[in-house]
């Protein structure tokens, strides 16, 4: 993971991700309508491509509820992760939909990146293009090597507005 502290200039951390996203040869992110069409032209500048996800926050909560539970995941041993994922609230929506958010006035940069970043190598997606996400034949994940370029891999990368224990 990888996160910085305010203040920061916006447009300088995009070309730090943008760097570190080369090293490991992935020109796509996935990430939520957050500052509107901004991300999106920020990455294209640097010949990222910024998708928007298919599910908001709440959504990808409720989608890593079960995967964690079962053990399929191993979480990143990030104490504000853990205090995010701990903080997080479920409450039954007005549509009869369950809703999961952080509490006011607290965060949740690290538990959406990682609930994002779950779903995308556990989802439907990834078993329908094997190539996308790095999901082999025998449904194994494999790790690439950045410093080799032939190398297959998968990345993820995310933004936040905290700093975190580990890179």
């Amino acid at each position: 993971m990888r996160a910085w502290v305010p203040p920061f200039n916006p447009t300088g951390v995009v070309a730090e991700a943008a760097e570190l996203l080369e090293a490991y040869h992935c020109n796509e992110v996935t990430g939520d309508r957050y500052a509107g069409e901004w991300p999106r032209q920020a990455f294209r500048a640097h010949n990222v491509e910024y998708e928007i996800s298919e599910l908001d926050r709440s959504r990808l909560y409720l989608e890593l509820l079960p995967v964690a539970n079962a053990g399929t995941v191993e979480l990143p041993n990030d104490t504000k992760l853990l205090a995010e994922l701990r903080g997080l609230e479920r409450r039954r929506g007005t549509a009869g939909r369950d809703r999961v958010d952080h509490r006011p006035g607290s965060h949740d940069d690290r538990a959406n990146a990682v609930a994002r970043v779950v779903y995308v190598t556990s989802s439907k997606n990834s078993y329908d293009n094997p190539q996308r996400h790095g999901r082999q034949a025998n449904g194994s994940w494999y790790r690439g090597d950045p410093s080799n370029p032939a190398t297959p891999h998968f990345c993820a990368a995310w933004l936040s507005n905290e700093p975190c224990n580990a890179e």
